[in-house]
């Protein structure tokens, strides 16, 4: 199996106009607005620049460190940027009105690019959550409430459909991550008079949206336009999953979390390598993250979001690489973290239980091969957590833990 850079170099040379645009295709524009292009690709009525060029000037004002222009966790290299600028297919798409915007005050991370990837049609490439808490708490957001970043969305989406019609053009519009939830939400809530112009709508491994703030399900009011590609272990795209939402499963490189990187995704020649089902452990997280959130009115969700990302820069942390490896930034975390009132740390508490149960169950049952290493996982959080807050195990959630990390039952 391969990845979109080997795809670069298997269709590069074939022509969007010879082979129509498809899902591959899709990941890739939407990997793309991962990267910083500030400076490079212009800001909106300033003109365009092809995506050749643009990976050309980042790769020699980089010179091999292109992390300093990507802003994301995804491990995009100069291999990805050197397929590109050498693929007839991509090198000579125009990309134009690129935006880029955080502002720590609103809790807001949003940037999008457009991309005219032939004659007829443009892309709008939304990106998905970076490394910064600011970014972070946004996603958190997504549970209790519209988001800046979604009504940025909506507007720039807006905007773009205005412009691509008057240049007798259509538009497809996606995103990886985050960015695939601001794909879904823009085109779902913008003018109903632009709506009909939106061609396809893709969603790679984004979270859906919560049925308090979105009770129609994207399906239901995009139809055949709308395409959801998620990894075998999913545990972004499965967020506020409706049942009728429509689910492309892909196969990945890597086991575990690290499959939400677009880069381990799987293609062949014809697109996307498709895998049968969710992982079991997938599915563990899914059952674990419905019976949370949907026991949690709004209200007490975003208590929980403001209290936990509060107690995560308490230590003056602007990105999550910062509190994870700053000794001193991770003990101010955890002091902050005791400071919560105690319904949020029941809550915390009751999700660790869940998991934890349901692992165990499922361990018990023998219905996951898997199970028991999450049940190990989750143990371990639970017993640090319980060190820390000298709180006890409330019976029933999971039995009694042996001192070796293991249940009883």
């Amino acid at each position: 199996m391969a990845n979109i850079v080997e795809y670069l170099t298997w269709r590069g040379d074939i022509e969007v106009t010879e082979r129509p645009f498809n899902d591959v295709d899709n990941l890739i524009l939407s990997t793309i607005s991962y990267l910083d292009f500030t400076g490079i690709v212009p800001p909106a009525g300033e003109g365009s620049i092809t995506l050749g060029e643009a990976c050309k000037v980042i790769l020699e004002e980089t010179q091999g460190e292109i992390r300093k222009r990507v802003r994301t966790f995804a491990k995009l290299t100069d291999s990805f940027l050197i397929a590109l600028l050498k693929s007839r297919r991509f090198s000579r798409m125009q990309l134009h009105d690129y935006v880029e915007e955080l502002d720590e005050g609103k809790s807001l991370q949003f940037s999008a690019v457009q991309i005219d990837f032939d004659d007829k049609c443009t892309y709008v490439s939304f990106r998905g959550t970076d490394s910064t808490l600011v970014g972070w708490r946004e996603d958190f957001m997504l549970s209790f409430t519209v988001t800046e970043a979604q009504l940025r969305a909506r507007a720039y989406l807006e905007e773009a459909i205005a412009q691509a019609l008057t240049r007798g053009r259509r538009v497809m519009v996606g995103g990886h991550s985050k960015g695939g939830n601001l794909a879904v939400y823009a085109a779902l809530t913008c003018d109903e008079a632009l709506r009909p112009h939106v061609f396809c709508v893709w969603s790679n491994d984004g979270p859906g949206l919560a049925p308090e703030i979105m009770p129609k399900s994207p399906r239901s009011q995009l139809g055949y336009r709308y395409r959801r590609i998620v990894p075998a272990y999913d545990m972004v795209g499965i967020i506020f999953e409706r049942e009728d939402d429509p689910r492309i499963i892909v196969k990945s490189s890597v086991t575990g979390a690290g499959q939400h990187d677009p880069l381990t995704w799987q293609v062949n020649a014809f697109g996307m390598a498709i895998e049968g089902s969710l992982t079991k452990e997938s599915q563990l997280i899914k059952e674990s993250i419905d019976t949370w959130i949907t026991g949690i009115p709004l209200v007490k969700r975003a208590r929980v979001v403001d209290q936990f990302f509060d107690a995560l820069e308490a230590g003056g942390a602007r990105k999550m690489s910062e509190v994870m490896e700053n000794r001193q930034a991770m003990t101010a975390v955890l002091n902050a973290l005791g400071d919560m009132d105690e319904s949020t740390k029941d809550l915390l508490f009751s999700f660790a239980g869940i998991v934890i149960s349901k692992a165990a169950d499922a361990a018990a049952n023998k219905a996951q091969d898997a199970a028991e290493t999450a049940l190990k996982v989750a143990i371990d959080a639970l017993q640090e957590w319980r060190a820390r807050t000298g709180r006890e195990l409330e019976s029933g959630i999971a039995g009694e833990l042996k001192t070796d990390g293991s249940a009883t039952r």
